[in-house]
């Protein structure tokens, strides 16, 4: 057979060396091809593609370097497998997937390539990432990402621009309602007071207590917490409080501390935004003449026997001064005169008699006897009465035009009251008063917000009325039981 194909050991060694050399092409085995020689391309150049194709002509043996690095580089693409040292864990080449965790495998299930080799652990770990388990772990990991994180709900804060919705326009209103509210009896809600930073934090009475935390930098609230600080929330109490505080302050403005002081109150009042979100709500009560100011201003704090002790003084020094002052008798310059005569009585400049003179002219200009109608009305009569001795006339009869409607009415209750207590007609006649001055108008007695008695008999809602003027002119004392209207009636029979 060597015969026939006439083989001969010199050329196949020459043949050899030739190849070995480079200097004889190689002729590729089924096919005629010849390869011929190129230069060698580093394996680090090479494309994970063509190292782990299945292609044998793209597939080369690296050394144990570049194959490392090439393992290393396809790893790395793979955000969840990372490779673990050699022969750990029981494996020959081991790899941990992070996502695949169970009971045995708490950190991760760790699979196996059989070789070091880019192709063997390409191949296996493809087949893991395709595998159910994998697949399932994806889409858990998938939907707790899409899910915030849940946190504490701490309540509503009204220094939070961004939770507190309007209650952070008004915070500075809700700090002055907060500090004289009493929340410990009557609050439905939660409000906790930071006294460090001077803020209020309210949490509704049914909180949800966790909230998905949606930005770092807002306080967490739950929704139904944070729906207080909307306009149907927390703040038409803040308004309904913030209008008779300052009534009760305009009006105290108005009968002791003069225009000036009256101007700046209204000026810092319309610069809050309160103000200038219910403006119109706000004016009609500030607009308000002083006889139904006051009667306002009693009506809204002379009935809550549960006041705090913040509320109390507000009350105190601000409040029952304005109540005890008879507001038709008040000159509109009352606050100017007083300033005077309290200038005069601090500085010492008069005598003992005009001190006595003018502490009686302070009292009465101050207001103080606009709660006892008698005594004003017996000075009115002797203030007469020296007039008309001045004039050498010693009867109290005559006409009565030098007197104001309101003088006359002062007199004549006067004159009624002792002439009625001590039962003398001529007491009465003394006084200057008629046969007819029994008689009363009911349009007088609504002037001074007083009970009408005679119309009561025949209707209810008068006598409503009436209870509630009764109500409101006596206050109650603090913790003292609800007054209660209580009709009775009488059907017993007459007999002859």
């Amino acid at each position: 057979m060597l015969a026939k194909y006439k083989f001969e050991s010199d050329n196949l060694r020459k043949a050899i060396e030739e190849c070995k050399s480079g200097d004889r092409p190689v002729r590729l085995s089924g096919s005629g091809h010849v390869a011929l020689p190129k230069e060698e391309a580093d394996p680090e150049d090479v494309t994970l593609d063509e190292l782990g194709s299945s292609d044998p002509a793209k597939k080369r043996r690296l050394d144990p370097d570049a194959e490392r690095i090439a393992i290393e580089k396809y790893i790395s693409t793979v955000d969840c497998i990372s490779l673990l040292p050699l022969g750990t864990h029981g494996k020959r080449v081991p790899y941990r997937c992070s996502l695949c965790t169970s009971p045995m495998w708490p950190n991760g299930k760790v699979g196996e390539a059989d070789r070091f080799r880019l192709d063997s652990v390409k191949h296996f770990v493809t087949r893991h990432l395709s595998s159910n388990q994998h697949v399932q772990a994806l889409k858990k990991e998938e939907v707790m990402a899409e899910k915030k994180a849940t946190v504490t709900c701490n309540g509503l804060s009204i220094a939070d621009p961004m939770s507190g919705n309007f209650l952070y326009a008004y915070r500075d209103e809700v700090a002055i309602w907060g500090s004289m509210c009493n929340f410990e009896e009557h609050a439905k809600h939660v409000y906790t007071r930071n006294a460090s930073q001077g803020t209020w934090t309210i949490q509704a009475h049914n909180c949800e207590k966790e909230v998905e935390q949606e930005d770092e930098l807002e306080t967490p609230a739950c929704p139904t917490c944070k729906k207080l600080g909307e306009r149907t929330g927390v703040i038409r109490n803040v308004l309904r409080f913030m209008i008779k505080y300052w009534a009760a302050s305009n009006l105290n403005c108005r009968l002791f501390h003069g225009q000036a002081a009256l101007d700046e109150l209204m000026a810092k009042i319309k610069s809050t935004n309160m103000y200038k979100g219910y403006e119109k709500k706000i004016e009609a009560t500030l607009k308000l003449s002083t006889h139904h100011m006051q009667q306002f201003v009693r009506a809204s704090f002379l009935c809550d026997p549960h006041m705090t002790n913040t509320l109390k003084d507000f009350v105190a020094t601000v409040v029952k001064p304005c109540l005890q002052i008879n507001i038709s008798s008040v000159p509109d310059h009352l606050a100017e005169i007083s300033s005077k005569l309290s200038s005069i009585l601090a500085g010492g400049e008069a005598s003992d008699e005009d001190l006595v003179q003018i502490k009686l002219a302070a009292g009465c200009i101050s207001g103080k006897l606009s709660g006892h109608p008698l005594i004003q009305g017996l000075t009115l009569q002797l203030q007469r009465k020296l007039e008309k001795e001045g004039r050498g006339i010693h009867c109290m009869n005559g006409r009565r035009s030098a007197e104001s409607d309101l003088e006359r009415s002062l007199i004549r209750d006067a004159g009624l009251q002792l002439a009625v207590a001590a039962g003398n007609n001529a007491l009465a006649r003394r006084f200057g008063l008629a046969k007819d001055s029994h008689r009363i108008s009911f349009d007088v007695l609504t002037e001074n917000s007083l009970p009408i008695p005679a119309l009561a008999i025949c209707w209810p809602e008068v006598l409503q009325q009436n209870f509630l003027l009764i109500d409101q002119r006596y206050v109650r004392a603090q913790l003292a039981p609800k007054r209660v209207l209580v009709f009775t009636f009488y059907f017993g029979s007459s007999t002859k």
